[in-house]
C-alpha cells in the first residue's frame, strides 16, 4: 500500500473542468439541473429479497452514450440518493462513459422496509449487497463493458468494495470516497454498542432508531456539520432535499447498527480477492467513519493506494475545489 499525504491540491486539480464553487449556485440550475432531466433517465428494477414477502424496488439514474468505451458505476452513501450526485454526473458527461447510479434500497426512490421512511433501517446488511450485485450483473450487465469503473462513498464504498471481493473479474478500477468500513459509536465502546443493540433488536426495538438518532433536520446549519467545508455545496445538497423530500433520510435505527457492525467485521475476510487497481481517499478531519480501518484494508489488497486529503470533511465529493477536482482528475486519468 502506498500513502499519499497531499498538502496542497492546487496545482493538482486544475484539470477537472468541473463547475467551481463561485458560479455553482448559478450553473446548478443554469447547467447540471437540465443536462440531468434532458440526458439522464430515471428507472427502476424489482428485485427478490428473501427478508420481504415481494419483490423490493430498486430506482436508479442512467445516462448513456452512443458507442461508449466502458462503464463508471456510483454507490452512494447511506442516507444519499443519486440526486445527490446530479454534479458528478455533469462532471463526468463528456468522458465517452455511460454512468449509473443506484439508489440503495431503504434510501433514495428505493423501497422503504418501515412505514416511517425517515429511518434509515435494513433487516440484513446483506440486502444491500444482494440487490446492488444483482444492479450490476443483470441491469447493467457490465460484464458487456470493456472498461468498468465503480465508485463508492461511504456505506456504499463498504458495498462497492464487497461487490469488487466477490465479482473481482467484474471491476477494473475502484474508487472509494471515505468508504465506511467501521464508523464511531458515540459515547459507547463498539463493544458496549454491538451489545445495545443486539438487546434493543431481542427486545422488539430493532425498528426504533438507534440511540441518540432521529429524523432528518431540515434546519441543518453550516456551522459545525461534518459532512462537508463547502458551504455552497452544502446549501445545494439542503436543497436538493428540500424539492426531492424522498431523498430525506434520518438516522439509522438499532437493527441497523446491529447488522452493520457485522457487516464491517466480515468485509476483511478475503480482501485480497480484490484484483481491481483501488484508490482510497481518506478524509482527514472525518468524523463519520473511522479512518484506521481504511489503512488496514487497504494494507491487505492486492492493488490498493491511500490518498490522505489534507483538510477534508467525509463528503470529499461535496468539499471544497481542490479536494473534489484532484479526485476527479483521478477518475479521469484511467478513462
Amino acid at each position: 500500500m502506498k500513502i499519499i499525504t497531499l498538502i496542497t491540491l492546487t496545482f493538482l486539480s486544475l484539470n477537472s473542468h468541473a463547475v467551481v464553487e463561485t458560479e455553482l449556485n448559478e450553473k446548478f440550475h443554469s447547467e447540471v439541473l437540465p443536462f440531468i432531466f434532458h440526458h439522464t433517465k430515471q428507472k427502476r428494477f424489482l428485485s427478490k429479497d428473501s427478508k420481504l414477502k415481494h419483490k423490493a424496488s430498486i430506482f436508479y439514474l442512467s445516462y448513456k452514450v452512443q458507442n461508449p468505451k466502458g462503464v463508471i458505476v456510483l454507490s452512494p452513501g447511506r442516507t444519499q440518493s443519486y440526486a445527490n450526485f446530479y454534479e458528478l454526473f455533469y462532471d463526468l458527461r463528456n468522458e465517452g462513459y455511460d454512468i449509473f447510479a443506484i439508489d440503495h434500497i431503504g434510501q433514495g426512490h428505493s423501497q422503504r422496509l418501515l412505514t416511517d421512511v425517515q429511518k434509515c433501517h435494513v433487516k440484513k446488511f446483506s440486502q444491500y449487497l444482494v440487490h446492488f450485485e444483482r444492479f450490476m450483473n443483470k441491469v447493467i450487465k457490465v460484464e458487456n463493458y470493456e472498461k468498468r469503473i465503480l465508485i463508492g462513498h461511504s456505506m456504499g464504498g463498504h458495498i462497492a468494495t464487497h461487490y469488487a471481493k466477490t465479482n473481482p473479474d467484474r471491476v477494473h478500477n475502484l474508487f472509494l470516497s471515505a468508504p465506511m468500513y467501521d464508523f464511531p459509536t458515540g459515547k459507547y465502546t463498539k463493544f458496549q454498542a454491538t451489545q445495545l443493540s443486539r438487546i434493543l433488536v431481542l427486545l422488539g426495538q430493532g425498528n426504533k432508531y438507534a440511540p441518540g438518532k432521529g429524523p432528518y433536520d431540515l434546519n441543518w446549519q453550516f456551522e459545525g456539520n461534518d459532512s462537508t467545508n463547502s458551504k455552497t455545496r452544502f446549501e445545494i445538497q439542503k436543497y436538493i432535499r428540500r424539492e426531492y423530500p424522498m431523498t430525506q433520510l434520518g438516522g439509522p435505527t438499532a437493527r441497523w447498527v446491529m447488522t452493520s457492525i457485522y457487516a464491517n467485521k466480515a468485509l476483511e475476510k478475503d480482501i485480497d480477492r480484490i484484483y481491481a487497481k483501488t484508490t482510497i481517499f481518506q478524509a482527514e478531519l472525518d468524523a463519520v467513519v473511522l479512518n484506521p480501518p481504511q489503512n488496514q484494508l487497504c494494507e491487505k489488497m492486492r492493488n490498493c493506494n491511500l490518498i490522505l486529503m489534507k483538510g477534508a470533511k467525509h463528503s470529499l465529493l461535496h468539499g471544497k475545489d481542490k479536494t473534489r477536482n484532484f479526485i476527479i482528475n483521478k477518475i479521469k486519468e484511467v478513462l
